[in-house]
């Protein structure tokens, strides 16, 4: 998408994968979580998301302006970061692990349909009474749900 003004020319790319399995290299730095050994990664899984096509892409495209335009005196910001400033694969693979991953065996699903949960405590304590226990079975947690429920 190309978008013209007076002075300037501003260029949007968005790009987003639907379907891609998961490259075995961010497999290997799946966090470690209570229950990740004893739940390995299904090779065969599918996420949305960016894929390292998509990545190099973007760079492509960042690489191609630099040249074009900010060598030439063209391109506006040139204090933007540089292609050699992208994170680390540990920073997106911790990133990627983070969101829509069980806190307790770090597949894609929820931690309350994760099977393991039960038998797997969490490395830290309840934050809301101090137990043992995942906070979503909290049961001071569900009292006080209750009462603000009951109250409304």
């Amino acid at each position: 998408m190309k978008e013209s003004r007076e002075d300037e020319t501003v260029v949007i790319l968005k790009v987003k994968t639907h379907l891609a399995y998961i490259p075995e290299e961010i497999l290997r730095l799946r966090p470690q979580l209570p229950a990740t050994k004893d739940t390995p990664f299904p090779i065969t899984l599918t996420t949305p998301g960016l894929t390292i096509r998509d990545v190099r892409f973007a760079m492509l495209i960042d690489e191609m302006f630099r040249n074009e335009y900010l060598k030439t005196g063209r391109g506006l910001d040139p204090t933007q970061p540089s292609s050699l400033d992208y994170p680390s694969a540990q920073h997106m693979a911790s990133n990627i692990f983070r969101q829509g991953f069980c806190r307790c065996c770090g597949l894609p699903h929820p931690l309350h349909q994760c099977s393991k949960r039960k038998h797997y405590p969490p490395a830290g304590n309840c934050s809301v009474c101090g137990g043992n226990h995942w906070v979503i079975d909290c049961s001071v947690l569900r009292k006080k749900k209750g009462k603000k429920a009951s109250v409304q």
